[in-house]
């Protein structure tokens, strides 16, 4: 397993938090993310609710909000969002979420059953959480992300009641109201009200604000507008083009850059100036390409990859150093070795 330092947050030298990743996992939690998909699934199609896969999805809630000049944004993370994940919290959500869609007790027991993780040293020094609890939603989990996405789903359903337009992209949370200030802070409180009795806590990012960075884009209500957001002092590093990857992934970087930030970009305007320090980091990464903007970018529909057959694909790791057509032995080896019929 590895750690590392939460170095972007304040105070990190006075009191460092490190994120833990590779963690030691049961490959059962294979089978509960299979299990919590299909879950979550079923809920999402009957609530309704706002829980977006990516910062298109919240380009779409946020360019059909009507009246956009009336409202003000209301923004916040949930703090550590996956290790303050309770055993108490997933069963609750889960127990919700039964009244929804079938959750058979196997299922049940194999969704609960596989959230104890080990992290020792090479002294064979354990560590483990504080408490008499072993139960642990690690970031390296195969199902920490379906758990964390049904959690938000249990905590959207408690927040219908309030009189805000808010959705949530795993443990970054977003709304809109047009209430007034007094209101907003009544909001607020209530909304810390809701999470701190689910053993969570908020990092309220802004309250009232016309305009808000959101994931990688910035929304902003007055204009109904939005565009790439980068994180400041943050340096861009490409793939070099003479690098060891396959070709097509080099030939393709320069137009999955493009059609990026065509879809964050509002307008051509926004567009070009935006691709400045991106179009210095392709250049630096020996690429010529010139980034234009694509308007029809959004429109264009997400690749679905179809498999009505059950294959076992095997990609052996590319490199220029190899001479040898690795796929053309392999398949070699499994027509001498499996008959047709097998």
């Amino acid at each position: 397993a590895r750690v590392t330092l939460k170095d972007h947050k304040p105070h990190f030298q006075e009191d460092p938090k490190v994120r833990l990743i590779n963690p030691t996992k049961p490959d059962l939690q294979v089978v509960s993310r299979h299990i919590l998909s299909r879950i979550i699934k079923d809920v999402k199609s009957k609530t309704k609710f706002k829980q977006w896969i990516n910062s298109d999805s919240v380009i779409s809630w946020f360019s059909d909000l009507p009246d956009k000049q009336r409202l003000k944004f209301l923004s916040f993370d949930v703090v550590s969002m996956y290790p303050s994940i309770s055993e108490t919290l997933l069963k609750n959500a889960l127990q919700w979420a039964s009244q929804l869609t079938k959750i058979s007790k196997q299922e049940m027991e194999t969704i609960m059953g596989c959230k104890t993780s080990l992290l020792y040293d090479n002294e064979k020094n354990v560590w483990k959480k504080k408490g008499t609890q072993d139960f642990d939603i690690t970031m390296g989990a195969y199902d920490g992300g379906e758990c964390c996405d049904i959690c938000v789903l249990y905590l959207l359903s408690q927040l219908q009641h309030l009189n805000i337009n808010i959705g949530a992209y795993k443990d970054d949370w977003l709304g809109v109201s047009n209430q007034t200030s007094r209101c907003t802070e009544k909001t607020r409180q209530e909304l810390d009200k809701i999470f701190r009795a689910n053993g969570l806590t908020l990092d309220f990012v802004a309250i009232n604000k016309k305009i808000v960075n959101f994931l990688d884009i910035t929304l902003n209500l007055e204009t109904g507008l939005f565009e790439p957001y980068m994180k400041e002092n943050n340096q861009i590093f490409y793939v070099h083009s003479k690098s060891n990857h396959p070709p097509l992934i080099l030939k393709n970087l320069p137009q999955n850059i493009e059609n990026r930030l065509s879809k964050v970009s509002a307008n051509e305007e926004i567009f070009t100036t935006a691709i400045t320090p991106y179009q210095a980091a392709l250049e630096a990464s020996g690429y010529s390409h010139k980034l234009k903007f694509d308007p029809n970018a959004r429109d264009r529909p997400p690749r679905t990859k179809i498999r009505n057959r059950k294959v076992t694909w095997f990609n052996p790791p590319f490199s220029k150093n190899v001479k040898t057509n690795v796929g053309k032995q392999f398949l070699a080896i499994i027509k001498e070795t499996f008959p047709r019929t097998h």
